[in-house]
């Protein structure tokens, strides 16, 4: 459950990011979205056939619902593997010093480019050269005992 005061229903315009998009009609999608380079990026997280695309945000009145800002990324400490020996679309990737979701991304003419969105910066800096995925993450808000858990994501290993 969301109190009044943590959602706004609207565009992502001018959003504190990182947000949850929640959809209100069949239209719309379940999103995460992210700041990066002054520009903001949506991670799709509901239809099937875009699960773990990445977009830019070029016009925010195009990306609307539920908008929940300053979520936060948690990760199963159980699903950790090796990004290096395993490609997992749509998996929370720790490494240098940030969390990033491997998505993908449709560059010019139609051609799909795997790309590490990064979600969480500014974190203690992991050894060079290794990093950890993670298969299971989730979406929260709030902390302690008025933490709630708004959405859990599974990472699956795609061609």
């Amino acid at each position: 459950m969301l109190s009044p005061s943590e959602f706004i229903a609207g565009t992502i315009e001018g959003i504190t990011a990182p947000a949850l998009i929640l959809p209100r009609t069949s239209y719309e999608t379940a999103a995460l979205v992210m700041k990066l380079d002054d520009r903001l990026v949506g991670i799709e997280l509901q239809r099937e056939e875009y699960l773990f695309h990445a977009w830019t945000a070029d016009r925010a009145e195009d990306w609307s619902g539920v908008i929940v800002p300053d979520v936060r990324i948690e990760v199963d400490e159980t699903s950790a593997f090796n990004p290096q020996e395993e490609n997992v679309l749509g998996a929370a990737i720790r490494k240098e010093n940030q969390l990033a979701i491997l998505t993908l991304h449709s560059a010019n003419r139609g051609f799909q480019t795997r790309f590490l969105v990064p979600v969480v910066s500014d974190l203690p800096a992991c050894a060079k050269r290794y990093s950890v995925g993670f298969r299971r993450w989730q979406i929260v808000l709030g902390e302690g005992l008025d933490k709630r858990v708004l959405k859990e994501v599974e990472a699956a290993a795609r061609q």
